[in-house]
């Protein structure tokens, strides 16, 4: 005996292709790991602390500086440009996007609207290294008040906007009672320290007070890239713990303000602004 099938009218079939598709959406898909979520060897700390730690069968010790999940792309968050640097045997990678509307990354973590960095640095050397990246609000003091690890100086270089996250020195014939410090964190050799940057959209000048000597000029209103730096010194730069500063987390160290030396700041290439 055969079997008839009945073909239903174009409708009905359409209805049923409908509801097929609805019944897939409803469905468990198999996901993927979440862009920038952590692996789960290795440690992970609280804000401006380090522990030893790294991928499982290591010693590399490894730090954090909050999460860094990378933003996913959605209507609040343009996507990030992906910037990789290597000075000798230290790598900073950075991803640089325009965060359009307060959102929340993949872990919660609220973002500000504005110019967002995530940034890694990883030292591949034998030395230990101090990177100056827990930035004052006000840079001039000999004590380390209250820090937000995402504040960076802002200013213009070569008419490029410049994110950095470093010291400067004081201006010509300027002597401070006791020498102004900055933050700072231990980058020991093989470990890793991730955190975050923000500049408000569009970019305003952000630098210290004119005790100290940095770039005043205006932002150039025809700009039309940015980039990220960071300032990494040797170890012996760090001169002791700081007070509770980040709100009872364990807090970062002082070190010394002084302006980068040589090749101790360290910038990605530019990359192109987003359009307003």
């Amino acid at each position: 005996m055969s079997t008839r099938r009945r073909l239903l009218p174009a409708p009905a079939a359409i209805a049923v292709m409908a509801a097929g598709l609805a019944l897939g959406a409803c469905g468990q898909p198999t996901s993927a790991p979440a862009p920038g979520a952590a692996s789960e060897v290795g440690a992970t700390t609280q804000e401006g602390s380090s522990v030893p730690a790294g991928p499982a069968g290591t010693d590399a010790p490894t730090a954090t500086l909050g999460p860094t999940a990378s933003p996913t792309a959605s209507p609040s968050v343009a996507l990030p440009t992906v910037a990789t640097t290597k000075v000798g045997d230290l790598t900073l990678t950075a991803s640089m996007a325009r965060v359009l509307h307060g959102v929340s990354d993949v872990r919660g973590t609220r973002q500000r609207p504005g110019l967002q960095v995530e940034y890694t640095l990883v030292n591949g050397g034998r030395q230990s290294l101090t990177a100056y990246d827990l930035v004052p609000a006000q840079l001039g003091s000999g004590t380390l008040g209250d820090v937000d690890p995402e504040h960076a100086w802002v200013y213009a270089a070569d008419g490029v906007v410049r994110l950095s996250k470093q010291a400067f020195d004081p201006a010509p014939n300027v002597r401070f009672a006791a020498p102004p410090v900055t933050g700072a964190r231990p980058l020991p050799a093989g470990a890793t320290l991730t955190g975050r940057a923000w500049a408000p959209w569009p970019p305003v000048l952000d630098v210290p007070g004119t005790t100290f000597t940095a770039p005043r000029g205006p932002l150039p209103t025809d700009a039309g890239s940015w980039q990220f730096c960071v300032q990494v010194t040797g170890g012996a730069e760090q001169v002791g713990p700081a007070p509770d500063a980040v709100g009872g987390r364990e807090s970062p160290s002082t070190a010394r303000a002084r302006a980068p030396q040589g090749d101790e700041l360290v910038c990605t290439d530019p990359v192109p602004l987003p359009t307003p």
